[in-house]
């Protein structure tokens, strides 16, 4: 980014325009208070040169009074400056070393032309001719105090312009400091994290705004607490009846013609379909479908030291036996570290994956599951040749019911819930999950089990 680029970033920042607008203000009131201190100044200042040069024109031909009246202005601490020069630019006396310098012949002209103050803005300084006799004699320059210079000026106005810079961006930082974490904490909060909470406290305008916040965040939180405690509620009372109704199927069939037991295996199906669907949403709700919040939860893992390649194994063959219409190779790179996890939710979250590779593939092709060991833990891969998921749904897959297949068919099946279990189920693990795919080129997941602290008996459940 170039210095130009960078610099149009930062003016866009609430820091910037408050800094600007501060200083910009005050600038314009120093420039019209020091423009009408001018005027004023100037007006008033005229008065004097004709005041301190009278003294010393009443002597002009008399050196001696002229040097006492000098003394006197010195010993008065007189600040302005004054300086005498003849006609010939000659000096006569000064009060200031060095003298002022003297005016230019043509400016002596003209000064002997007007009669009257004359003005110079280099200086600034002010000449009023000496008339002795009705003759031209010289002319006497005067100047404000040095402290009045230009330089001193442009000092001052820099040292103030710093003091108010420097309180501009004070200013300025009290009020960007909580709108910026205001707007993290709703972005994270409209990404799912239902725990984040300002925690400003001011006594100002900002601080009720980030108050009404954290209590809006509150209320919300509690709704949806509220309505996966329903949610579970009525799943957990849905079994009941379905397993009545399974066993009033079981006995139904028995003794039914051929023709009718087509049509029982669909009802029984459906009833499958109906349980696995509850049995999902239960699981769900108990490990929390709210992001970032399942460590907070009272997580169901029964977790126990776990051999990975054993388990790898036990996953391929049972796979291997179900689904024979795809081949399932199976590669362990080097020795695989022991993990702590709950054997059955591990065992959900690969064959979620397995059957989804299973179902958006072609029969005959090849699934390709790779295991290894990095610095953090276990990491599995699953690749598959399949159909492949676009772009656009790659940030989705993980989100509750959405299904990259929109069709909904019976042969794919599935609500949606699979990948969402399984991300939890791992980030409850302490672990973490990425989906890659490309359309017509295949889908691979990606998952890490961190390492187990300590080694000790392990299962291959």
């Amino acid at each position: 980014m170039s210095v130009l680029q960078r610099i149009a970033a930062w003016s866009t920042q609430l820091v910037a325009r408050v800094y600007l607008f501060s200083s910009a203000l005050l600038i314009i009131s120093a420039l019209v208070l020091f423009g009408i201190g001018a005027y004023e100044g100037a007006k008033n200042f005229q008065k004097f040169p004709i005041f301190f040069l009278s003294a010393f024109c009443e002597h002009w031909d008399e050196p001696e009074v002229m040097q006492a009246r000098v003394k006197l202005i010195k010993d008065l601490q007189v600040n302005e400056r004054v300086t005498l020069y003849d006609s010939e630019n000659h000096l006569i006396l000064t009060t200031v070393d060095p003298p002022l310098p003297p005016l230019t012949p043509q400016q002596i002209q003209r000064l002997q032309q007007e009669k009257k103050l004359f003005c110079r803005f280099s200086g600034p300084k002010f000449a009023l001719g000496v008339m002795r006799h009705g003759v031209f004699a010289g002319y006497g320059l005067i100047a404000p105090p040095e402290f009045f210079s230009l330089p001193a000026i442009i000092i001052s106005c820099i040292v103030i312009c710093a003091v108010i810079g420097v309180f501009s961006i004070m200013f300025a930082r009290s009020l960007a400091q909580p709108i910026s974490r205001l707007s993290t904490v709703a972005r994270a909060f409209g990404k799912g994290d239902f725990t984040v909470r300002t925690q400003i406290k001011r006594n100002d305008e900002l601080g009720y705004l980030a108050q009404t916040f954290d209590e809006m965040a509150d209320r919300v939180n509690d709704l949806l607490r509220s309505q996966k405690e329903l949610l579970a509620n009525v799943s957990h009372e849905l079994r009941t009846p379905l397993a009545r109704i399974r066993v009033a199927l079981d006995i139904a069939a028995e003794g039914a013609s051929e023709p009718d037991q087509k049509q029982w295996s669909d009802i029984v199906q459906d009833l499958e379909e109906l349980e696995l669907l509850i049995a999902d949403i239960m699981m769900a709700t108990r490990l929390d479908l709210e992001p970032k919040q399942h460590r907070q939860a009272a997580l169901p893992l029964h977790v126990a030291p776990l051999a990975p390649e054993l388990f790898l194994n036990s996953i391929a063959d049972r796979f291997s036996s179900m689904h024979q219409s795809h081949v399932l190779e199976l590669s362990v790179e080097g020795p695989l570290p022991a993990i702590m996890a709950d054997p059955r939710l591990l065992r959900r979250v690969m064959e979620n994956i397995l059957d989804n590779a299973r179902k958006y593939s072609s029969p005959g092709s090849a699934i390709a599951v790779r295991a290894h060991h990095d610095t953090v833990g276990l990491v599995v891969e699953i690749s598959d040749q399949g159909i492949g998921i676009a772009a656009a749904d790659i940030e989705n897959v993980f989100k509750p019911f959405f299904r990259a297949d929109r069709s909904r068919t019976r042969s794919t099946g599935g609500v949606g819930l699979g990948l969402t279990l399984s991300q939890r189920i791992i980030e409850a693990h302490g672990g973490s999950i990425s989906i890659s795919s490309r359309i017509n080129s295949g889908t691979t997941a990606r998952f890490i089990i961190p390492q187990a602290p300590q080694s000790g008996a392990v299962s291959s459940s």
